[in-house]
């Protein structure tokens, strides 16, 4: 008796011992690994603004597109037509009939916010952390990655980046601005995977 009570308790915990290793080995870089193999992404979004010197939140919605390691556009389609573009650090903004180019070096509080973004989706580890402090929170199917900006210059308008995700697909990306502006961004993503 005292051999089968043995041997059960031997089963139970071989059948439990890969679940617990599985849960030990999820954190950072098992996830950057996996947003990493992401090659391309496309999404819709809706994303609300509470801005202090605004009575009303400012609601928009429209497409992000992604091509890795550094290709990024967030298309705005509604309340008015704006198109951001972001290939490697050259930047172009096309809002109310006005196109501009430049350097994302010459807007250090934009060059923070993209960089957190983009470094997530690339998975790229080493340029998150020059960037950010980092904060990961929950598991592989429900996570959040709680960044703060190192760069003093950055973080006098951007206090906190929050990006959640299900697997490697990103479904939130909340700031926090220094001020007391929020904004949230849900994200409806499809990835290609390609060939």
């Amino acid at each position: 008796m005292q051999s089968v009570r043995c041997l059960l308790a031997l089963g139970l915990f071989l059948a439990a011992a890969p679940r617990a290793h599985a849960q030990v080995t999820w954190g950072l870089a098992p996830l950057m690994q996996s947003l990493a193999e992401v090659k391309a992404a496309s999404a819709t979004f809706t994303e609300t603004k509470t801005m202090a010197l605004l009575k009303t939140p400012l609601q928009s919605s429209g497409t992000l597109h992604y091509v890795a390691p550094d290709y990024v556009r967030k298309t705005v389609l509604a309340p008015t037509l704006q198109d951001f573009v972001l290939q490697k650090d050259a930047v172009t903004l096309t809002a109310g009939g006005k196109t501009q180019h430049f350097d994302l070096s010459q807007a250090p509080p934009l060059a923070g916010l993209v960089e957190g973004v983009r470094a997530t989706l690339a998975g790229d580890l080493p340029s998150l952390q020059h960037f950010y402090t980092i904060a990961l929170s929950g598991d592989a199917e429900t996570w959040q990655l709680l960044l703060r900006p190192r760069d003093a210059s950055v973080s006098r308008f951007l206090s906190w980046l929050s990006i959640r995700g299900s697997g490697n697909r990103v479904t939130e990306i909340d700031t926090g601005g220094a001020r007391g502006d929020l904004s949230r961004m849900s994200v409806d993503e499809t990835i290609d995977h390609g060939p």
